[in-house]
């Protein structure tokens, strides 16, 4: 009998098999975890998708509801009718509106449209059913009040058999009060169930739910998918907490679970419609939704169990454990490796590695393949030379020698990368020396910087656009003080000019010149006027005139401006257009267009302008929001340019905004054109195709007021009178003599100051009246109101003309004079100072 042989489970193998196998259920539950999370925010995030996508759509559909039924309220055309039919209530006007709302219901998809009076009865409805209209009518005081349309929420009528929805919008008689109100009714089957109902991809059980909290219900506001007859029928109460429907109501969002009006396990994502007390509530079965993390599940648990019973197999096989062992770290070490170098593979970013001296690929990732667009072989015939445009082979091998000589860790750089189409894109590279497999290789890791390049680029250019507009108005300041100082220069030219016309004869030689001299100082005159509207600090000068004769007279100018390789065409209408307008605005404007026409044609074209008037009936065809009724004189800008797209127009009158170079424009132009046109209680639109050419269409209001005639100057006709004085204060000593010349040879009384303080202090010396004071505004110890103010203490009889080169807000606003101010522009002529002077004496 041979000898029995005692073996023993060693303690330290049973120590170790203990904590390997507590390691593997841990790690396991961890991993089931992990992946039980995973699932769960996958549902969510697809339900949250769908969800917002529906709140969004029916939000923006409301809006759009809204938005149409201001529209309707605001249409002339609509509020005639229905005035028609109140005032007269028969077949002729009734039809008239039944037309005009079949139309709109037709257009706009509305099941019935009902005309209401401001109490609520009913007095038309497009159907021709009494509906009964409490749902409108309880909205309806609201809406009047308001004075804007106002949404009634679900409702039944008890002639109507499913829900609808109402849009209550006031209509107003011409003295403000309201006439009636419009109440555009839908049928929420034919858009808002439909909507709900569609759901992206294939499902048996998901759905979306519209509901509202009802009191102390919630209620369910469309039809259900696996319920009939539900919309508006179907409340519960809010005590039942577990729905996702009664979360809703309750204010609770997001991602929930719990059972719904069937008592089904659900999973649900709830999400608040803007602007109402609506939710969307898009849920799935539990069972469909997590029925492949059933199977994953059991998969995991089935292979925590083999892991078990291989640890536990293992540990009895004591004869092998090293062996295992080994194989078990082996098989580590691969998992490892492969998810390595499945991480490698999956990144966006493209990885190299590449030999240090040959510089040939070895190792290339599948984001890099995809960026440029070769296939592995092909690219493992190439360096990253070939890939960077930018390097040479002695230039990208000096750059990588401090890493090959151990002076640096790491490079980083930007470069451009070439794809196998030859297009480029802008890169930056990470690059380091490492060992692999015995061997000195590069890893490159390199990121593709396209969008942060585009965002750089788009910062510089604010910057560049901000530093322009400085730029403007430092020139525009510059420009406005220039202005000031040559316009009394002028003054003095013109005044002594007209002095010495009246006083020579018409057979003397000197005359010609004086008269060159004086028609020469007018232009600098209306040059001096386009620098103060460069600056904006000319007044705006509104009167009635003949928009035809502006661009007749501007005609010559913009000719010269266009060049000789541009044709201009002037359309003018037969019919004189008379509008209330300042001419030298007016005419920046359409030098802003002309000269982006000019631009717009580098190689020539036609330009073409053309004037028509638009009455209040033709109007409603063609009608822009914004845009009140009444006749309207029209100027469209036409070229046969380059023409824009619609990102383009989309922007093209944003201040700051241009397709021109940072050298060839600053974005104001087309900025300030339209807010001068703005200012003038017109509206400007454009049209515009690329390479079909440009349209800017302006619309003016027409006057009802007869226009101004010009008539040339009268000769000098005022008389003054010695016993009338007049304080002067001007700063500048040649003005002010010509001013003491011209007033004292019509006879005034002159008391002439040379500065603000000498002007306080013979006013105050001065015992007799003094009747005016004719001061300059701008001067450098005080203002002309200020002096006018201390002046008028001791002479409170005395009234006030001002003069100035420019002018700013001390006596006008945003351009505009103040009312009862008497002011004269610099430079002026004779006659012009003293028909002011007697305009102001007379006020």
């Amino acid at each position: 009998m041979g000898a029995r042989t005692n073996l023993q489970f060693p303690r330290f193998l049973f120590v170790a098999l203990a904590a390997a196998l507590f390691a593997i259920i841990i790690g396991g539950l961890l991993f089931y975890g992990y992946q039980k999370r995973q699932q769960l925010g996958q549902v969510g995030a697809e339900l949250r998708a769908i969800a917002q996508m529906k709140a969004d759509q029916i939000a923006d559909w409301r809006e759009d509801q809204l938005f149409d039924a201001a529209a309707f309220q605001q249409d002339p055309s609509l509020n005639r009718s229905a005035a028609r039919f109140l005032a007269e209530p028969d077949g002729a006007n009734e039809e008239d509106l039944r037309v005009l709302f079949r139309n709109i219901a037709l257009q706009h998809d509305y099941s019935d449209i009902l005309l209401l009076a401001p109490t609520g009865q009913l007095l038309m409805s497009l159907s021709g059913h009494a509906v009964e209209c409490d749902a409108a009518a309880s909205v309806l005081a609201q809406a009047i009040r308001d004075r804007r349309p106002v949404f009634a929420e679900f409702h039944l009528a008890k002639d109507r058999s499913t829900p609808h929805l109402s849009w209550v919008a006031p209509l107003f008689a011409a003295d403000g009060q309201p006439s009636s109100a419009l109440v555009l009714i839908h049928d929420p089957a034919r858009f808002l169930y439909p909507l709900l109902q569609s759901w992206p991809g294939s499902s048996r059980t998901s759905e979306s739910l519209l509901v509202r909290r009802d009191g102390n219900y919630v209620l369910y506001l469309n039809e259900l998918r696996l319920q009939k007859d539900t919309a508006l029928q179907l409340r519960i109460p809010l005590t039942r907490t577990g729905l996702p429907a009664v979360m809703a109501a309750l204010g609770q969002t997001g991602f929930v679970r719990g059972k719904d009006y069937r008592g089904i396990d659900v999973a649900a994502v709830i999400m608040p419609v803007r602007h109402s007390a609506w939710f969307i509530v898009s849920k799935m079965d539990a069972e469909e939704a997590f029925a492949g993390w059933r199977f994953r599940s059991i998969m995991i648990l089935t292979l925590i169990a083999a892991l078990i019973g291989a640890a536990s197999l293992s540990g009895l096989a004591f004869w092998q454990l090293e062996r295992k062992r080994h194989y078990r770290t082996l098989y580590r070490s691969e998992t490892l490796r492969r998810q390595l170098s499945d991480i490698i593979e999956r990144s966006v970013n493209e990885i190299f590695i590449f030999d240090s001296e040959t510089l040939k690929f070895e190792h290339v990732n599948h984001g890099a393949l995809t960026n440029l667009q070769y296939t592995l072989e092909e690219i493992k015939q190439l360096t990253p030379i070939d890939l960077k445009p930018k390097f040479t082979e002695a230039s990208f091998r000096a750059m990588i020698r401090p890493l090959l000589d151990n002076e640096l860790e790491f490079l980083i750089f930007e470069t451009l990368h070439r794809r196998a189409n030859g297009s480029v894109y802008p890169v930056e590279v990470h690059l380091q020396l490492i060992n692999w497999d015995n061997r000195r290789v590069f890893l490159a890791v390199i990121f593709d910087i396209t969008e942060r390049k585009k965002t750089e680029a788009e910062r510089e250019k604010l910057q560049a656009q901000l530093i322009q507009a400085q730029k403007m108005e430092s020139v525009g300041r510059l420009a406005g003080g220039v202005a000031h100082d040559f316009n009394n220069l002028l003054s003095i030219i013109l005044g002594y000019g007209e002095i010495m016309l009246g006083s020579v004869p018409m057979d003397n030689p000197y005359r010609l010149p004086l008269q060159e001299i004086h028609s020469a100082a007018l232009r600098a005159k209306d040059l001096t006027r386009q620098l103060l509207a460069f600056s904006r600090k000319q007044l705006l000068e509104f009167r009635v005139v003949n928009i035809n004769s502006i661009l007749a007279e501007f005609e010559n100018l913009l000719r010269r401006l266009l060049g000789e390789d541009i044709d201009l065409k002037l359309t003018l209408s037969s019919d004189p257009l008379f509008v209330s307008a300042d001419v030298a605005q007016m005419e920046q404007v359409l030098m802003n267009l002309a000269v982006n026409a000019r631009d717009a044609m580098p190689d020539g074209g036609t330009l073409t302008i053309a004037t028509k008037k638009i009455p209040a009936d033709e109007l409603q065809d063609d009608k822009k929001p914004g845009m009140i009724s009444g006749d309207y004189a029209m100027i469209a800008v036409s070229d046969t340019g380059f023409g824009m797209d619609r990102e383009i127009l989309n922007h093209v009158f944003e201040p700051f905004f241009t397709t021109k170079d940072s050298d060839k424009g600053t974005g104001l132009g087309l900025a300030t054109s339209y807010g001068i046109v703005k200012q003038h209680g017109g509206h400007i639109w454009v049209a515009s195709e690329p390479n079909s050419g440009t349209t800017f269409n302006i619309y003016l209001p027409l006057s009802s007021e007869p226009a101004v005639v010009e008539t040339e100057p009268a000769p000098a006709h005022v008389i003054g009178d010695d016993s009338m004085s007049i304080l002067l204060i001007e700063d500048d000593s040649s003005l002010r003599k010509l001013i003491i010349v011209i007033l004292e040879r019509v006879g005034y009384h002159v008391i002439e100051s040379e500065s603000v303080e000498d002007a306080i202090r013979k006013a105050a010396e001065y015992n007799h009246p003094i009747h005016l004071v004719l001061t300059d505004v701008v001067m450098p110890e005080m203002k002309g109101p200020e002096v006018f103010a201390k002046v008028a203490a001791s002479h409170p009889e005395a009234k006030v003309l001002y003069m100035s080169g420019y002018t700013d807000d001390i006596i006008a606003r945003q351009g505009v004079l103040k009312k009862g101010i008497q002011f004269i522009q610099k430079p002026f002529t004779v006659e012009g100072l003293l028909e002011k002077v007697e305009q102001a004496l007379k006020q």
